[in-house]
């Protein structure tokens, strides 16, 4: 199996608005690739978009995490 991306993939990152998914996409967009980038932060998706704003868009995501450990609290309070 070939370990390299082709040139201009179209890459979906999730986590792209800190950490390692940041760096990610930085170094993925150096790489010239298309990029849509997901984060629980639109305003910093937004300043990531600046980067290259022809190959990265933004998609702000609403995580579910907060209801299953809403839903964890509620089954061990029972």
């Amino acid at each position: 199996m070939n370990s390299r991306l082709e040139a201009r993939s179209n890459i979906w990152i999730t986590g792209a608005s800190s950490g390692i998914g940041e760096s990610v996409t930085r170094a993925l967009v150096r790489g010239g690739h298309n990029l849509v980038v997901t984060g629980r932060t639109p305003e910093t998706l937004e300043q990531i978009q600046v980067l290259a704003p022809e190959r990265i868009t933004p998609a702000a995501a609403e995580l579910l995490s907060n209801l299953v450990y809403d839903h964890q609290a509620a089954f061990l309070s029972d």
